[in-house]
């Protein structure tokens, strides 16, 4: 088969290696003739161009677009996406002719009937900006359905039907029903399928390591679909600014906002999103068929998803349709007084630089620092964090650079946490997303108003409020990575200060490294150096369960890059079986050997570099040291979850997951019984993994906000 090769970069011969790779592992017999497509080159119709990186259509060729050269040697799903990308260039897949019907108000009957029982694909578009709505039916603009052959798309003046809208529910519930990263259209339709299949989830089970899930990316790397909202896109959903609500009442604010692809879908002509909206029922369908077939000879990977992200998605979709109650007068409060402290921390600013300076401006502050002596390839927070370690800086230069990090955090917090928040508000709630597929670890992304995304800093958390009338009643899973670890290590020590009665972890460390001092005496005596001394081991552990390297941790430290690696000594123990754990761990990561290479968590998640090179093995090394900590202490906290969830009366529920931690809105009656309850369910989910190895720990509290927590007489953990 003839195709033509686009790419801005040299193909050398260690790319031409991974191609063979690629191809063997796609299955692919068909002989492929590459050659060169020029920058001049009109391609004939019907021409196939297999494009590493971007590419500009010029005629009628058909485009199969994968990484650029870079990006194919150094992302961690490389051969998976080239596989994909010959067996598309192959054509191996027989799809159906896209066919689509928009229905009537004299059809619609007969066409839902006629769909019970089937498997459908099913997609919504909705109005207005996602992140700043209510979940509800109302929302909807555009509704499809796909049996395998045609799709069925609901118009929107159809949707405001009673009798419609009570058999569209019927529909769903009595069917097995794909959707794409379903429970956002879910939590809009209110109704739940008698069998729910989610091809995100079973993309990002199969392929953890991708850098995306979505539809449109996943069509284009299976089948090397096009673009099928392009057109959507570049005249709607661009640059164009537009405003919302100017008074939602109770002090919400109201502010421009760009159509993006999030928001501002009613602007969209309905041919032309009725037509799109189709197209995302008819690859959702074709796609759950290959990747449930792939899934077949993937048993770990079908197992985390039937078993753990299905159940997850469900919850998620329950925790997200109800929002979470923000103190908006405390926001207005907090946005003032964050106001005034920028105006002062500019004005220190200035004193410093001896001039007048715009801490917005990148080009002036480079400017400074050259102007007074130091020249510096970028500005941004790494290089400024890290300027005390530079041998060339001096102290007016560090005191410049802490300054223009507190303005940033400043401007930061006003700016994204409380008046940007301030802005999402729906009279007193906001919405929240949590993204099952964001991390390899299993760890959560957050969008919305997100509880995931607020900072730890008390101040921030103040602003989140349990339901009308309720406390907030949370439990953390102390120290979780730290005893995956031990476990995964069998290394004697970490196992004993992981036991009933063995004392906190952090002094244990202390009393380990420095023979001389009783941490239950020092801190006594000497409660700020205490304070420091175990800040900085803390930082040291977690800084190694992350990954980092003594330059980074000494970064995040303030110290210096030796005392950072003697710290890490005396965590590690060279020689250990910790330290014999973490060396196979890393030989393991960048292992040729497929078998070997891989590592697995109790949960079904994976992690394997499918190609390792110079430009990308330390970031595996460092992602894979993280892996088995993070992801099964993650996983174990999320088993948790579910069973609380389950558990929970209907004055109840869970407000939302942060990493190890459970946060629950209720009645102050309940609160005890709820908060033990947590604590419970999180010990036996670590017990059902690891048994008795290690004491799983979970830590109760209550407030009447999610930064404090109250001391009530009623409550006795």
């Amino acid at each position: 088969m003839k195709v033509l090769l686009h790419t801005k970069d040299e193909v050398t011969p260690s790319v031409l290696e991974i191609f063979k790779a690629a191809k063997e592992a796609s299955g692919v017999t068909t002989p492929f003739e590459f050659g060169y497509i020029s920058e001049d080159m009109i391609p004939a119709p019907h021409v196939t161009v297999l494009s590493l990186g971007a590419y500009q259509r010029r005629g009628g060729e058909r485009v199969i677009q994968t990484y650029s050269v870079p990006q194919i040697m150094s992302k961690g799903d490389t051969l998976s996406k080239l596989a994909h990308a010959f067996r598309a260039l192959a054509g191996i897949y027989d799809l159906p002719e896209f066919n689509y019907q928009v229905i009537t108000h004299d059809n619609a009957v007969s066409v839902l009937t006629g769909l019970k029982g089937k498997t459908l694909a099913v997609d919504i578009e909705t109005k207005g900006d996602v992140e700043a709505q209510v979940p509800s039916w109302d929302e909807i603009i555009s509704l499809s359905f796909y049996d395998g052959e045609t799709a069925y798309v609901v118009p929107e003046e159809l949707l405001s039907g009673e009798h419609l809208v009570k058999a569209v529910r019927e529909l769903i519930e009595s069917s097995t029903c794909i959707l794409a990263n379903g429970k956002f259209d879910l939590k809009y339709l209110g109704a739940k399928p008698m069998v729910f299949e989610d091809t995100m989830l079973q993309h990002y089970s199969l392929y953890p390591a991708a850098s995306r899930h979505d539809l449109k990316d996943t069509a284009h790397t299976i089948f090397g679909a096009e673009d099928w909202d392009k057109e959507v896109k570049k005249n709607y959903l661009k640059g164009k600014t537009y405003t919302t609500h100017t008074d939602l009442g109770d002090g919400a604010y109201a502010q421009p906002m760009k159509y993006t692809a999030q928001n501002g879908y009613e602007r969209i002509p309905r041919d032309l999103l009725y037509k799109y909206n189709a197209y995302d029922v008819y690859w959702t369908f074709h796609i759950h068929t290959i990747l449930s077939a792939e899934m077949v000879s993937d048993d770990q990977a079908y197992r985390l998803y039937r078993e753990h992200l299905i159940p997850l998605s469900d919850m998620y979709q329950e925790i997200e349709s109800k929002g979470i109650r923000f103190d908006i007068d405390y926001m207005i409060e907090y946005a003032d007084e964050l106001t005034k402290e920028g105006v002062a921390l500019k004005a220190e600013l200035n004193e410093i630089a001896g001039r007048e300076i715009n801490a917005n401006s990148p080009a002036q502050v480079k400017q400074w620092f050259t102007d007074n002596g130091l020249r510096l390839k970028s500005t941004d927070a790494g290089t400024m964090e890290a300027l005390h370690l530079d041998p060339r800086a001096t102290e007016v230069h560090v005191a410049f650079a802490k300054k223009l990090l507190e303005i940033r955090k400043n401007s930061k917090t006003n700016g994204t946490y409380i008046t940007g928040y301030l802005n999402k508000l729906i009279g007193d709630r906001g919405y929240q997303t949590f993204k099952l597929h964001a991390a390899i670890t299993g760890r959560l992304g957050g969008g919305g108003t997100s509880m995931l995304t607020i900072p730890r800093d008390k101040k921030i958390k103040r602003m989140v409020l349990p339901d009308e009338g309720q406390v907030i009643v949370s439990a953390d899973l102390s120290q979780a990575e730290l005893r995956v670890m031990a476990v995964e290590s069998q290394d004697p020590w970490m196992l004993s200060v992981f036991q009933p009665g063995a004392g906190d972890f952090f002094d244990n460390l202390i009393s380990a490294t420095y023979s001389d001092i009783d941490p239950v005496d020092y801190k006594a005596s000497n409660p700020g150096e205490y304070t420091d001394m175990r800040a900085s081991f803390k930082g040291v552990v977690y800084g190694v369960s992350f990954g980092r390297m003594a330059k980074a941790i000494a970064v995040s430290l303030g110290i210096s890059i030796a005392e950072a690696q003697e710290l890490m000594n005396a965590y590690i123990r060279p020689g250990s079986a910790f330290a014999e754990w973490r060396k196979e761990i890393e030989a393991r990561a960048i292992s040729s050997d497929p078998q070997a290479g891989r590592l697995e968590n109790k949960f079904g998640r994976k992690f394997q570099a499918e190609l390792v090179t110079h430009k990308n093995k330390f970031n595996i090394i460092r992602s894979a040291l993280s892996f088995m900590s993070q992801s099964t202490a993650n996983d174990i906290c999320l088993t948790a979850a579910l069973a609380v969830h389950k558990k929970l009366p209907d004055n109840a529920r869970i407000m939302g997951t942060v990493h190890d931690c459970i946060y629950v809105t209720c009645d102050l009656a309940d609160a005890q019984w709820i908060g033990l309850m947590i604590r419970d369910e999180m010990k036996k989910a670590g017990q059902s993994v690891y048994g008795d190895q290690v004491d799983f720990v979970a830590e109760p509290d209550m407030g009447t906000n999610l930064a404090n927590g109250v001391e009530f007489d009623k409550i006795a953990w």
